[in-house]
């Protein structure tokens, strides 16, 4: 009976690649709007690291991007072992600063996972 509760206990540990992730992405892409008032500008490498498979710094978390001009939407969606983890799947955080979480279902575990 341990096992299981020592594997959600990583899994949520896990969470915390998706939040860093995202939180970083977020504010370099930010510093870019300052420097070019843009997201998506050539010179801003932040986006395009998007353009090709990027995952979190752990590996635990695959990163994808919505990044338009004025606004952009950032998602970590869980990978490998942390696809176990059915309460928190995926991961979103906007240029506002909305943040979402969705389970596996989907359905919104936002005030859980964040």
């Amino acid at each position: 009976m341990a096992y299981p509760n020592y594997r959600e206990y990583v899994m949520k540990g896990n969470r915390s690649d998706a939040k860093a992730a995202l939180t970083r992405s977020a504010q370099e892409l930010t510093r870019c709007f300052t420097s070019f008032n843009r997201y998506d500008h050539d010179d801003c490498a932040e986006a395009t690291l998007y353009d090709a498979a990027y995952a979190s710094a752990e590996g635990h978390y695959a990163l994808t991007a919505v990044i338009n001009p004025t606004t952009f939407v950032l998602t970590a969606t869980a990978a490998g072992p942390q696809l176990g983890d059915i309460s928190c799947r995926t991961f979103t955080l906007s240029n506002t600063g909305a943040r979402t979480a969705a389970t596996s279902a989907p359905a919104d575990s936002t005030a859980r996972c964040w």
